[in-house]
């Protein structure tokens, strides 16, 4: 799953948006030379367990709140709906 971000100065490519442990880089191409970065290799979900143990142990605030979760879980099933599929019980 290729993510590309268009704009006016510059294009982002991430050759593996949704398994960012197959291939971690992110490419920018500008007016100068493509650069590319390497981000982290750990799966999304390591990342995501990461942020909720720092809160849980640290008592920091956390990126999102149930209202996001909620407002993801309304659009996945949308999502499904428009493929013409029930959405999961």
């Amino acid at each position: 799953m290729v993510w590309t971000v268009a704009g006016t100065a510059a294009t982002a490519v991430v050759p593996a948006f949704a398994v960012p442990h197959m291939d971690n880089r992110i490419v920018i191409t500008a007016t100068a030379a493509p650069r590319s970065r390497t981000l982290g290799d750990q799966t999304s979900y390591t990342y995501q367990l990461a942020a909720l143990a720092d809160t849980l142990q640290t008592g920091a605030e956390f990126v999102i709140d149930v209202d996001d979760s909620v407002a993801n879980a309304e659009l996945i099933d949308e999502v499904y709906r428009r493929a013409g599929l029930s959405p999961r019980g």
